[in-house]
């Protein structure tokens, strides 16, 4: 059996969801036969135990990228680099602690705690422009706001309960953007992902940016946001928040890993901030994606340049922590990259329906005629 999402995910579950989008698709009864062999098939060909609906995928067919990359390459040619932006939202849990490592015998310790953030990010394809990043959480107003609104501080937040990128939540942030734009007579090009919450807008509400969704299923390989750049962002955030741990443990406080939201908030908007421009020039570089000639003849540096230099430093970070948490109980302790991609596969944006999944095969499938 597959366990996803808390969901125990048996064969006979897997082909009955499977006759009932076949009704979606408009297959008569009886064209398919869900049999053992099938299940037995589909599970082979699909790594059900490594697809994930959002974020960085676990695989793409190859022959589906070229031709993405032939459409999208014309349509970045319409576009300055400054006006070519991208868009995604990545989930951070934001008291998060290093995984405590391998034990000889079971070990006592607190529950782990999943208070978690969502930020949306925005960056154009020279590096030049970073908007603020756009955070979401469950409370309209956090206790440690003090009163205060997120603007005071300096913040673009808002929330929801699930603190999930929703199609409303995408649409405000959609509003201000556009604004934004028309104030500064610019036409843009927005380049997203096809979750779900990105799907429900009217684009003849915003004429100054024109939206352009990535195909279904190729978003790990092609979107600028998920080539190292949100992976940069975490290792400037896990350093930061290491850092602050070793600060609290060495004035011998207790928690060294709670966190408040805005003090979460804040942090996160300086690991934004601390991205070098050089690192999304690269990224963007990496995808290929944008026309050839699109970028300065400089020689580019490897994407992750920046990455390794910042999960260097958080080692040395939990290194200098097990040494003065000393544990012989613990055999193998959590390694830098561990602690980064922690959060990497949380949902950070709305399951999609049925009736989306049904559309993205759609399209696959016109794609591939």
């Amino acid at each position: 059996m597959l366990d996803h999402g808390g969901v125990q995910l048996s064969g006979p579950l897997i082909c009955e969801k499977a006759r009932q989008f076949c009704q979606l698709l408009g297959i008569a009864d009886g064209q398919l036969e869900f049999s053992q062999g099938w299940l037995s098939s589909f599970k082979e060909r699909m790594g059900l135990h490594r697809v994930w609906f959002h974020g960085e995928a676990a695989s793409a067919p190859v022959d589906r990228i070229a031709p993405e990359i032939e459409r999208l390459q014309p349509i970045f040619a319409s576009f300055s680099p400054q006006d070519a932006f991208n868009f995604d939202e990545t989930a951070v849990l934001s008291r998060a602690q290093p995984e405590s490592g391998l034990s000889n015998r079971p070990m006592s310790g607190a529950k782990k705690d999943k208070t978690r953030l969502t930020f949306g990010f925005c960056v154009n394809a020279d590096g030049s422009e970073k908007r603020p990043p756009f955070i979401l959480g469950f409370s309209k107003q956090p206790r440690s706001f003090k009163g205060r609104t997120a603007a005071q501080h300096g913040l673009d937040y808002d929330n929801n309960s699930s603190a999930w990128m929703t199609d409303q939540m995408w649409n405000k942030w959609l509003v201000r953007f556009n604004a934004d734009m028309r104030g500064q007579g610019r036409h843009v090009l927005l380049l997203v992902d096809n979750a779900s919450g990105h799907k429900k807008f009217n684009p003849n509400l915003y004429p100054n940016v024109r939206v352009e969704f990535l195909a279904p299923g190729l978003t790990s390989f092609l979107q600028p946001l998920d080539a190292g750049i949100i992976r940069c962002f975490k290792a400037h955030f896990r350093r930061a928040q290491v850092r602050r741990a070793l600060a609290r443990l060495e004035a011998g406080e207790a928690k060294i890993y709670h966190i408040e939201p805005l003090e979460a908030m804040q942090m996160g908007k300086a690991a934004w901030d601390a991205i070098l421009p050089s690192t999304i020039v690269n990224c963007w570089r990496h995808t290929g994606i944008c026309p050839p000639n699109y970028f300065p003849l400089e020689k580019p540096s490897s994407p992750d340049l920046e990455d390794a230099l910042v999960v260097s430093d958080l080692q040395d970070g939990l290194d200098r922590l097990s040494s003065q948490q000393p544990n012989p109980d613990i055999t193998s302790r959590p390694t830098a990259n561990e602690f980064v991609d922690l959060d990497r596969h949380l949902e950070a944006g709305a399951m999609p329906s049925e009736e989306s999944i049904a559309d993205d095969i759609r399209q696959i499938y016109a794609h591939a005629l």
